[in-house]
């Protein structure tokens, strides 16, 4: 600790009076309050340089960039955009560590990136640096997608804002926007993004990036809002980024030089997986058993033996219940401010999520109040209101259901379009609804008097096997199959996702197959052919407990798809961001 004869080799702080003018502080660490009281009074440097700006005493910056940045805000049919000289741009990435510094940036979160276009012959290579952000589209799909309305887009300069406050981190912006710009922050457990230095902008000063560029390669313009429809529609954007016809990006990138047809990204022949996501792979799995195992039960009941008002007809409508409860429990886990997930209705009118969420929590209020009255009502499968609350629940489940795979399907992603998603997403509704029937037979057995597991697979429970068998055969038959993209000609997103999966997912697709052909096509045999062999029923005595651990594995199967559904996808992005060393 310094002593007190040591203050005299500090240097004096700035405006403090000598120390004779001040007031005597009593003590052996007088002189260190005494300090403390002078430092508090001192004018930070920022405030120091501030007041000197004031003052004209320094010179203004404003010259070095006041041609970069409109000088009058945009009309009606305008916006601000950015402009980019593809022919002065040279990867220093200058830009990049300005709009990190300003906005105060996490390690490894960026706003603005640097991606590299390779192209050319062997004789004359062409290597194109370009530096992207947020485009600020005209119909931004973050904004669209986005379930609690933490996006707007600002009516005079059209910048798109993103509300930080407002946001509740489910990501699903991420997943929208073609041009990898909301990025998640898990500290926070929100998205951010540029927001093009809209307060520097009002304020006449240019966005960090635009100012901090030594080659002026970047610079804020007004443009037409009919001439970027133009020319998104006749796909003038730049090389190697997704068609810009699915958000119109205003976005302008110029050049002088001609750049060769054949430019690609420095990343595009590589793969990697993506997140997986395993708060949402376990939620669609298990929402789907539940709507299934209702609509099995509703629809096949009688035509498998489930006696309604049954033991087991009461056991599948609590497991389904059970299911959907954990389900959407567990899909909060993936939120990053789940305390704030009751905003997710706001969205409701264009967001499929919104729409997800609302009937996904109404088929589980649905369920909660049909299970209420089968416990407390006598003969509650004969009164009406109560088959009214299973067809409404199944109507809202399968909603729900509708709702999950077009919140896929409205992303730029091919591996998540309609068809594909929408075929998985049924074929497990219709795999685990018969298996959750099974199941209910099983646990209700051993309760019911006169009836066993057996005599129940070797009657009409022989009719949900055949189910399984033949749905899980089809599932994985389908999966095998996208392998073939393995070996398309071009490479395409799905030829990447095939590469995935036959390469650093290898292990995880292998699983995903043989869970499932143990669990819904080996097993299920098993118990089919030994009911009907009259001399041997080692395997169906053993049936209460081999079909549950068929289950296990159906299910186990079902969740690894589901994680390959999020890890082999290929997610569009600008070009060759991560290219570089």
């Amino acid at each position: 600790m310094m002593s007190p004869g040591s203050r005299s080799l500090e240097l004096p702080l700035a405006g403090r009076q000598p120390a004779g003018n001040s007031p005597a502080t009593p003590g052996p660490f007088a002189w260190l309050v005494e300090d403390l009281l002078w430092e508090q009074r001192d004018l930070t440097a920022v405030e120091r340089f501030a007041s000197l700006h004031d003052q004209g005493k320094v010179p203004s910056q404003s010259r070095y960039y006041q041609d970069l940045i409109p000088l009058s805000k945009p009309q009606a049919g305008q916006q601000y955009a950015f402009e980019v000289d593809l022919d002065s741009c040279t990867g220093c990435k200058a830009c990049v560590t300005a709009c990190h510094s300003l906005n105060g940036l996490d390690d490894r979160e960026t706003w603005r990136d640097v991606g590299l276009l390779v192209g050319g012959t062997m004789e004359q290579p062409v290597v194109q640096h370009v530096t992207t952000a947020c485009h600020h589209c005209l119909e931004p799909e973050c904004l669209h997608g986005c379930p609690v309305k933490a996006y707007e887009k600002d009516p005079v300069t059209g910048i798109v804002k993103h509300l930080d406050d407002q946001c509740i981190g489910c990501q699903y912006c991420v997943f929208k926007c073609p041009y990898d710009v909301p990025k998640y922050n898990k500290r926070l457990g929100i998205v951010r993004k540029c927001d093009m230095c809209h307060g520097r902008l009002a304020s006449g000063e240019a966005p960090a990036c635009v100012q901090a560029c030594p080659n002026r390669a970047i610079k804020i313009r007004v443009v037409d809002k009919r001439q970027v429809v133009e020319d998104c529609e006749s796909n003038r954007f730049v090389a190697g980024a997704p068609e810009p016809q699915f958000t119109l990006p205003s976005t302008n990138y110029v050049g002088k030089k001609a750049l060769p047809r054949n430019l690609l990204p420095a990343d595009f022949y590589q793969v990697k997986p993506q997140p997986a996501h395993a708060p949402l792979a376990v939620m669609l799995v298990l929402t789907q058993l539940s709507v299934g195992a209702l609509a099995t039960g509703e629809f096949l009941g009688s035509a498998v033996g489930l006696a309604p008002g049954g033991l087991a007809w009461l056991i599948s409508h609590w497991l389904a219940f059970a299911a959907a409860l954990a389900g959407i429990a567990t899909s909060v886990l993936h939120l990053g401010r789940p305390l704030y997930a009751f905003r997710a209705f706001l969205g409701l009118r264009k967001s499929w999520m919104s729409r997800e969420i609302v009937l996904f929590a109404g088929f589980l209020v649905s369920l909660a109040v049909l299970n209420g009255l089968l416990v407390r009502l006598p003969a509650a499968e004969a009164n009406p209101f109560v088959h009214f609350l299973i067809m409404a629940s199944i109507f809202l489940g399968a909603a729900g259901l509708i709702c999950g795979i077009m919140i896929y399907h409205d992303t730029p992603r091919p591996f998540w379009a309609f068809p594909r998603s929408g075929f998985k997403f049924l074929l497990t509704t219709a795999i685990l609804g018969p298996a959750g029937l099974l199941l209910a037979q099983v646990l209700a057995a051993p309760l019911m008097s006169g009836a066993d597991f057996p005599t129940y697979l070797q009657a009409d429970g022989r009719k949900l096997l055949w189910l399984i068998l033949a749905f899980t055969s089809l599932k994985v038959v389908y999966e095998v199959s996208f392998l073939r993209h393995r070996w398309d000609r071009t490479h395409n997103p799905l030829r990447k996702s095939a590469q995935l999966m036959t390469g650093p997912l290898l292990k995880v697709f292998s699983a995903r197959v043989v869970f499932g052909l143990m669990g819904g096509v080996a097993l299920p045999l098993l118990l089919l052919i030994d009911g009907w062999n009259a001399r041997s029923h080692g395997a169906l005595q053993a049936s209460s407990l081999l079909f549950p651990f068929s289950f296990c594995l159906l299910l186990a199967g079902e969740l690894l798809e589901r994680l390959l559904f999020f890890m082999a996808v290929t997610p569009p992005k600008m070009p060759g961001l991560g290219g570089e060393a």
